[in-house]
């Protein structure tokens, strides 16, 4: 018998639409392979009186099912693991959900698989959430696949539908780049041609589902170059610096020359730790903390390697990416991303196209929704040092965030930097906007009035803007009505029109306020979500946020301009406040009710609170 220790270990998953008999299969690999416990098989016992109608001794498909809500439902919605070894090699298999809106489940289990194994029920076929599977498959480079045709027992074994079957998927999947698929009849509830061989598939010559597991080689990327991530840095008593990380490629040892990155710079390893104790020598995925011969300065996320020129420098990317959130994903909204150790923000500024799940097929699309599989171009708020997920699956992965909420949205895959990022170089100007705010006498500012139509953002500005004209402060207002008739008049009022609307306003404001201007800006812009990705733009305290509040039933009887009305009966559709919701701002700088204060008074109050942040002399 090999060693244990000898054994190669294959992390596999399994997925498919519901019902298709994941967990059963499983549960028969386990029983059938003995690798379930006596405490375990007792309490399986208990669990198929309980939750199961089958006439088996055992429901098998219990076994992974731990949830209470998975076995009253009798689905998998978590993402369950089992471990188990054969005298040629040891498994690790994570038993993934098959509903649609178990997505992200599916992807964590997926997320460093070696193999997939996608079961098919044979009286339904290829379902669109079986092409679903093969395509998440694709995007996280799992190469190897086995088409797992299951309950053959309800379609009495029938060989040319299984055939059928298996050409359907070959067909369909044919350009998702796998580098093997194996087709195989199975029946899991009665173990057929999982671990022994069946009577009634004894038309099918390949192997038993265990035996090509044993036998199947998956090749290896093997990268002998040193590739370590900071996670951490910390300081001694005698104030030594020391940086903490896992090595995720190749191996190190004392005096080797590295790089930091993404400066550049280059150092020596002067000190290894491993479990605390100093050692000569790592190896890759072990943890470490090291010291450097030159004192320089590391940050959480900067990365150690020994050939700076395998990586590329970039503010964008491209990268493959699946929507998990409910909430649709739209072309500049701001984001954060979380690639390794760094958090920072991002917008989504392209989507190339995304993929049809019936045909595989790529489509253009201005917009993501739950489970949409896309490729997309991405604009950082900084360089990073950029590594494709294949290259390395740590470095090349990330996540999308909500802003607002902290809610995950998306994962990705790095493909490459983005051509745009190559060609493009950013010029800076040699007057600052400091000397253009000393040649004014004054800093400049970004005051951004939200509120719903008719609360009285406009009138505010005007009125503010003329008491900082009386004090020689250089001021400009850029109101949404008037941009709607000149550089935004091609924009509509959907969600992802508002969105655009908002990054262009953000990105005039932004020049203006470097032109070392007071920049007023009356608009709706009725997401919390766009309000942040505007202020991101600038220095901290150089974005005020006034929020201009009224009630929609105060604003409905002024109704100055007729538009709720109109909203109302249904001449105008998504009208802020009616058909289309407006967030209020989570912590304004500055609040006015214009309900309990007159527009006199309104205009004051705001220009005393706007002269002490501009420092104007009022005496």
């Amino acid at each position: 018998m090999d060693r244990i220790e000898d054994k190669e270990t294959l992390k596999f998953i399994t997925c498919g639409s519901v019902d298709d008999g994941k967990s059963t299969l499983i549960g028969r690999l386990l029983y059938d392979k003995k690798a379930i416990y006596t405490d375990q098989i007792e309490e399986l016992k208990k669990a198929t009186k309980k939750y199961s109608d089958t006439n088996e001794q055992l429901d098998l498909s219990l076994l992974l099912d731990g949830l209470s809500s998975e076995r009253e439902q009798k689905i998998t919605i978590d993402v369950s693991y089992k471990y188990f070894e054969t005298n040629k090699r040891k498994f690790i298999i994570a038993d993934t959900p098959g509903h649609e809106q178990y997505t992200k489940n599916m992807v964590t289990g997926a997320s460093n698989a070696k193999l997939a194994i996608i079961l098919v029920n044979g009286k339904k076929g290829i379902l669109d959430q079986s092409i679903r599977h093969s395509l998440i498959c694709s995007f996280l480079k799992i190469k190897n696949i086995i088409l797992a045709i299951n309950k053959m027992d309800l379609i009495n074994y029938n060989a040319s539908k299984f055939m059928k079957i298996s050409e359907q998927f070959n067909d369909l999947v044919k350009n998702f780049g796998f580098e093997s698929v194996y087709s195989i009849p199975i029946s899991a509830l009665y173990g057929h041609n999982v671990v022994k061989k069946s009577k009634d598939l004894n038309w099918f010559k390949g192997q038993t589902l265990i035996n090509y597991l044993e036998k199947i080689r998956i090749k290896k990327k093997t990268n002998k170059k040193f590739i370590f991530p900071v996670q951490l840095v910390s300081t001694d008593s005698k104030n030594k610096r020391r940086y903490l990380g896992t090595i995720r490629s190749g191996n190190l040892k004392i005096g080797d020359k590295v790089f930091l990155m993404p400066y550049k710079e280059e150092n020596t390893i002067k000190t290894i730790y491993f479990s605390n104790k100093k050692v000569t020598n790592a190896q890759d995925g072990q943890p470490l903390s090291l010291e450097l011969k030159k004192e320089i300065d590391v940050s959480r996320g900067d990365i150690l390697c020994s050939q700076p020129t395998d990586f590329e420098i970039s503010d964008e990317l491209e990268a493959n990416i699946i929507w998990l959130d409910k909430k649709q994903a739209f072309i500049g909204r701001l984001y954060y991303i979380k690639i390794g150790y760094n958090l920072f923000g991002a917008q989504i500024i392209k989507i190339n196209h995304k993929i049809n799940i019936k045909t595989g097929l790529e489509e253009k699309s201005n917009t993501l929704s739950i489970n949409d599989l896309s490729v997309v171009e991405i604009s950082l708020e900084k360089k990073i040092t950029i590594s494709s997920y294949e290259e390395n699956k740590k470095l090349g992965s990330f996540i999308l965030i909500d802003r607002v909420n902290n809610n995950t949205l998306a994962a990705g895959m790095i493909n490459k930097v983005s051509t745009n990022s190559k060609n493009i170089f950013y010029n800076s100007s040699t007057v600052s906007k400091n000397d253009r705010n000393k040649l004014k006498g004054h800093k400049s500012k970004v005051l951004w009035l939200t509120g719903m139509s008719g609360a009285g953002k406009s009138t505010l500005a005007n009125m503010l803007e003329i008491k900082l004209y009386k004090k020689g402060i250089h001021s400009y207002i850029l109101d949404g009505d008037n941009l709607r008739k000149g550089i935004n008049k091609d924009l509509s009022f959907s969600e992802e029109a508002r969105i655009e609307n908002i990054r262009r306003v953000a990105e005039i404001s932004k020049l203006m306020y470097e032109a070392g201007i007071v920049v007023i800006i009356a608009l709706i812009s009725p997401y919390e979500t766009d309000r942040v990705m505007a202020k991101q733009l600038f220095k901290k305290n150089d974005f005020i946020e006034i929020y201009v509040q009224a009630s929609l039933s105060t604003l409905e009887k002024r109704d100055v301009k007729g538009l709720y009305l109109k909203a109302r009966k249904g001449k105008i559709k998504d009208f802020t406040g009616i058909d289309s919701p407006y967030e209020i701002p989570s912590s304004p700088d500055i609040t006015i009710n214009t309900e309990t204060m007159s527009k006199e008074d309104a205009a004051n109050y705001l220009y005393n609170k706007v002269s002490k942040i501009l420092r104007v002399n009022n005496n």
